[in-house]
C-alpha cells in the first residue's frame, strides 16, 4: 500500500518542482505589435470629369506611355525586395516518387 501512495505524490512533487524551476530560471520577454497598428483606411480619390481624365491621358502620351512605364526594369522587384526566401535544394538525390 505504501507504493501506491508514493508514486502519485512523487509525480505531483516532480511536476511542481519542474514548473517552479522552469518559470524562475527561464523568463521570456514577449513583445506584441498589432497587425493593424499602421492601418490606413481607404480614402476616395477626388472625382474628375471623364473628359478631363481623357485629356490628361492624351497629354501624357496615351496608353503607349503606360505600356512603356510597365516595361521599365525598375518596376520589377529585385530579389532583395522579396520578403519570402525559399530554401535551396542541397541534395541531388531524388525524392520519394521521383526517378533518377
Amino acid at each position: 500500500m505504501k507504493n501506491s501512495f508514493f508514486i502519485p505524490n512523487f509525480v505531483l512533487i516532480t511536476a511542481i518542482f519542474c514548473l517552479i524551476l522552469g518559470t524562475a530560471s527561464a523568463q521570456t520577454i514577449v513583445s506584441y505589435t498589432s497587425a493593424v497598428a499602421d492601418y490606413q483606411p481607404f480614402v476616395d480619390e477626388k472625382i474628375t470629369s471623364w473628359k478631363a481624365a481623357n485629356d490628361k491621358v492624351g497629354q501624357i502620351g496615351g496608353w503607349r506611355a503606360y505600356a512603356k512605364e510597365a516595361q521599365q526594369p525598375e518596376n520589377t522587384p529585385t530579389p532583395s525586395q522579396n520578403s519570402v526566401t525559399l530554401p535551396q535544394a542541397t541534395t541531388t538525390e531524388p525524392q520519394a516518387g521521383q526517378q533518377k
